[in-house]
């Protein structure tokens, strides 16, 4: 934690280098995001970093602008292949619809009314896996490269973007888990998927339910199409190892 931390506080203090000395501030960081399971959990800390940091030194980021600064931290300070989908979601503390397509501006950004989505359950191993930045490093480099297969599941998973809040905003919740479970078909040509999230997933279809990662792995998205009984689901994941919680989405 500690090494995000710093560099998030560098990151920011730099950026107001202009506003002259800045009053010395004692930070301390705790998280109950579990560790290397796609949680999100390192860009977390250091996005709460930079808006404790703004509430003490009197700062105002805009959202666009912390996650861009969040991001930066990330990929130019410390190294991690990274893109902005997460610090997006911390920074805005929205449900949130992004295009990516460059330049990014606030214009990429819209924010979807939450009572579209369906009941959702996360279910992860208890067991650490790695860092995230060793799964999207992999993926970058074959993007930049012109790997045909990872350029053909972009652009099939920006369709998945558009059919699924189309199917959110006409109610259609069968039809947003059948787009759930194409995005992890996809998610399995491009990168190598592992036997705990492979077992997770079948659990949840199983039950008549669609599943997906929630990031580099580790970690499913469980969606319900409207005869799911998300409770049996849950139990069934726990009795089989997995932690389990039901998200809050407001």
């Amino acid at each position: 934690l500690e090494r995000l931390v710093v560099a998030a506080t560098a990151r920011l203090a730099r950026s107001l280098g202009q506003r002259g000395p800045l009053p010395p501030v004692q930070l301390t960081c705790t998280t109950d995001i579990p560790r290397q399971v796609g949680l999100a959990g390192s860009s977390a800390v250091i996005t709460a970093t930079i808006r404790a940091l703004c509430a003490a030194w009197s700062v105002e980021l805009a959202p666009f602008d912390l996650a861009e600064m969040a991001l930066a931290t990330e990929v130019e300070d410390l190294g991690v292949a990274a893109g902005p989908q997460d610090r997006v979601i911390q920074a805005y503390e929205q449900v949130m619809i992004m295009d990516f397509t460059p330049p990014r501006t606030e214009a990429s950004y819209g924010i979807v009314d939450p009572i579209l989505l369906p009941p959702l359950l996360i279910a992860w191993d208890k067991s650490p896996g790695g860092p995230s930045g060793d799964t999207h490093g992999d993926l970058r480099m074959r993007w930049e490269r012109g790997d045909t297969d990872v350029v053909d599941v972009m652009r099939a998973l920006r369709r998945l973007v558009d059919e699924g809040l189309t199917a959110l905003e006409t109610r259609d919740l069968d039809r947003f888990a059948e787009l759930v479970d194409e995005n992890f078909e996809l998610r399995c040509r491009v990168t190598a998927v592992g036997p705990s999230d492979h077992r997770a997933v079948s659990i949840a279809r199983k039950a008549g339910a669609a599943a997906k990662l929630c990031g580099s792995g580790g970690a499913v998205l469980v969606v319900p199409r409207s005869d799911s009984d998300l409770a049996a689901i849950e139990r069934e994941l726990t009795r089989e190892g997995y932690s389990t919680c039901r998200p809050t989405v407001t």
